[in-house]
């Protein structure tokens, strides 16, 4: 994300949707959660990566210690992964719905000007698709 970034700048807008598989990862819907929690601070992609960078290390211990890392409201990010008045859970709900409307089935998956992209791509296979699309 982080060259497709420097890349392209605002020639692309990339949409990040939560859909985590909890029949196979029972911490995929509280690290979504801590996403969102983090994306109110506007800290979204640096939990991101942490999250996606200590997949087997994912607990709300671990959440809150990545959010002090990386200068969050610590009671404002805590009161948040509780998610008390199921706000959050809402949110990734919300993206888990519109994932199964359009036929997502797994993870990462992606969709370059709406053509469907399933599993990971590196840089030089992603710079191709969206330089045709861009040349459309």
């Amino acid at each position: 994300m982080k060259q497709l970034n420097s890349a392209y700048g605002d020639k692309i807008k990339i949409i990040f949707r939560h859909m985590p598989l909890e029949s196979i990862h029972p911490n995929a819907r509280p690290a979504s959660i801590a996403s969102i929690c983090a994306q109110k601070q506007e800290k979204f992609w640096p939990m991101h990566d942490k999250l996606f960078a200590n997949q087997q290390d994912l607990n709300e211990g671990n959440y809150k210690a990545w959010g002090k890392e990386l200068g969050l409201d610590a009671a404002a990010f805590e009161a948040c992964l509780k998610d008390e008045s199921g706000e959050v859970s809402k949110i990734v709900d919300k993206d888990l719905n519109l994932a199964q409307k359009i036929g997502v089935n797994s993870t990462p998956t992606f969709f370059v000007n709406g053509k469907k992209v399933a599993g990971a791509l590196g840089f030089d296979q992603f710079k191709a698709l969206i330089d045709q699309e861009l040349a459309n």
